[in-house]
């Protein structure tokens, strides 16, 4: 049987691009799912939550990984890297940012200080620990250089521009 592409989901919302919600799974694959049925389930979820007493709240997040650990979890999923490889890497950067040398660091809360890293897309390979900005600008650049080198061409030139 040839594999058709769904155009509906289960409740028969169209899946068209104002109702596509993509996510991933935890093997890295793309997942597509309606927005509408996609809120609705939050929305449920929410208010399931809001019914249980403190008491019954604390069980419940007992059941799942802190923060922390699903972090070391991807990580080690992901790249293959445990947490004593990324903190090598962290070390060996003196705990700066790749790009920017802004200070990152594996405990930190701050979603800004985090350490993300950044890898090749193609090969999976780990290239550096980066800041959240700068990895989100690679990403958001498409990991094109053409394209980073006109980034950096246009900044230059309104810099000149602004001196004029």
């Amino acid at each position: 049987m040839a594999y058709t592409k769904q155009t509906h989901c289960k409740n028969g919302h169209e899946l068209v691009d104002p109702n596509l919600y993509w996510t991933r799974q935890l093997n890295g694959t793309p997942r597509r799912q309606c927005r509408t049925c996609r809120t609705a389930d939050r929305r449920a979820a929410q208010a399931e939550l809001a019914k249980l007493t403190p008491k019954e709240r604390e069980t419940r997040r007992k059941r799942f990984p802190s923060h922390a650990k699903m972090k070391h979890y991807q990580r080690k999923y992901r790249y293959g890297l445990d947490e004593h490889e990324v903190r090598a890497i962290v070390d060996h950067q003196g705990g700066r940012c790749g790009i920017c040398a802004r200070e990152i660091r594996l405990d930190a809360t701050a979603w800004n200080d985090q350490v993300h890293l950044d890898h090749d897309h193609e090969t999976g390979e780990v290239r550096a620990a980066l800041c959240r900005r700068c990895n989100a600008g690679i990403g958001f650049l498409g990991e094109d250089t053409t394209t980073m080198k006109r980034a950096v061409a246009y900044v230059q030139m309104s810099h000149y521009a602004k001196r004029r």
